[in-house]
This record gives structure tokens, C-alpha cells and sequence, in this order.
């Protein structure tokens, strides 16, 4: 029975992934995909009915805080802490010519 891959299979999958493969390394790659496959074909005869369907693996819960209003810094300290500024903007280099 032929394999579901073959070496021209490989070699198109390496041309689009722009990766230049030997010889070898499309034997040895043809022969790994291979495996992959069959181990797929041997994972879908399980029978998972009675599994429930999970988005995760695991349960993951938010771990971010709750978003709540704060004040905010005081004008004076933040420009301060800029490296350039005058009494109201803080400066910065012109990023358009006009």
C-alpha cells in the first residue's frame, strides 16, 4: 500500500516553507510524516464519546485583576520625569517632515 506522503509531497511543503532539503533529509522527512499520519489513523479508531468536549486541556480561570478606576499620575510628576519637556508637553522628535 503507498504511503499518504510522498517525496514530492515533502519537497512541495519544503519549497513553500522556503527550506532547502537534501536528498536525505527528504527521505528522512517523507518516512517521519509518515509516522505522524499513521499515529493519527491509529488516534481517530479511539473511541472518545463518552468524552465531553473541552476548549483547554486544562481549566484556566482570569488571573487579571478587576478593572477599577485609580487616579492618575499628577501632570507636574510625569513631565518631570521626561527626559525633555517644557511647563505643559512633554517633547519629542518630529516624526512627519510636515
Amino acid at each position: 500500500m503507498p504511503g499518504k506522503i510522498s517525496t514530492d509531497d515533502v519537497r512541495k511543503i519544503a519549497r513553500l516553507s522556503r527550506l532547502e532539503l537534501t536528498d536525505d533529509e527528504v527521505s528522512t522527512y517523507t518516512e517521519q510524516l509518515e509516522a505522524v499520519l499513521e499515529y493519527m489513523d491509529e488516534l481517530s479508531t479511539v473511541n472518545t464519546d463518552e468524552v465531553p468536549e473541552k476548549v483547554h486541556a486544562i481549566e484556566l480561570t482570569d488571573v487579571l485583576r478587576e478593572d477599577e478606576p485609580t487616579g492618575s499620575m499628577e501632570h507636574k510628576l510625569a513631565l518631570r520625569e521626561s527626559p525633555q519637556h517644557d511647563d505643559t508637553f512633554f517633547i519629542v522628535p518630529r516624526v512627519f517632515d510636515q
